[in-house]
């Protein structure tokens, strides 16, 4: 009987997430079913490819958005996929979007891959929850630029990874050289921890950090519902809202 609950909860768990294409030649949409059956052991969630209604993440051919039918609440990330030839890091710098949201066509497996493991972060909001214990008294420094999911296309993320990525910071330098608040601050680190892309420097005499005073809790975007501790059910209603339509 237990094995039986721990099968359905997982399950559960893996609620499907939905990605909607607008505007994808029939090459690259084909590239993307064909992804997601490839990652469907990485990625923690069954991904549904759309054309309308409500999506988590959104993919479109070039940098313009079309209204799109029955979408009702904004995706957690918009990706845009570019004709070959251009470079997409440069054309995101340009056009004031993050690094990660504009990809090249053809589309690359691991690009659409990482894209979708952050929108996994931003749904599910996870974060490792001792993080902020563990890493007191050390400094932070990105291992590479987080990818757009991750950023929350929010300008003081944006400003706290810049400033991650050239020097190793601790909390207290951090939060003064960018102006940015102790909480937000926190969150930001411990997702990007999550997602494996922090080196930390220990700092002092060997002996174990101490814990971080007491901080708000980081908090995951308000735009989406992250699931009760006790389980599942609340980050799966607007699934199952979706599914009974």
């Amino acid at each position: 009987m237990s094995g039986g609950n721990d099968e359905m909860e997982t399950q559960l768990m893996r609620w499907p997430l939905r990605l909607l294409l607008q505007g994808l030649d029939a090459r690259d949409e084909s590239a993307v079913r064909r992804f997601l059956a490839r990652a469907s052991r990485q990625l923690k969630h069954d991904w549904q490819v759309v054309h309308d209604g409500d999506a988590d993440v959104v993919m479109v051919a070039g940098l313009e958005v079309d209204t799109v039918r029955g979408m009702l609440e904004p995706p957690l990330m918009t990706l845009h996929l570019v004709p070959p030839g251009q470079d997409s890091r440069a054309l995101a710098w340009r056009t004031g979007r993050a690094p990660g949201s504009v990809l090249s066509s053809p589309l690359q497996f691991d690009a659409l891959v990482e894209a979708l493991e952050c929108a996994e972060h931003c749904a599910t909001g996870e974060v490792p929850a001792t993080f902020t214990q563990l890493s007191a008294g050390c400094r932070f420094r990105l291992r590479r630029w987080p990818p757009a999911g991750l950023l929350w296309d929010d300008a003081e993320n944006l400003r706290l990874a810049s400033f991650l990525l050239t020097r190793s910071l601790d909390l207290e330098k951090l939060m003064r050289l960018s102006n940015v608040t102790a909480d937000k601050c926190v969150a930001f680190i411990t997702r990007m921890a999550s997602a494996n892309l922090l080196h930390l420097e220990p700092v002092g005499n060997g002996a174990g950090p101490a814990a971080l005073p007491a901080l708000p809790p980081p908090a995951a975007p308000a735009r989406r519902t992250a699931p009760a501790p006790g389980g599942p059910f609340n980050a799966m209603r607007r699934w199952l809202r979706l599914a009974n339509r």
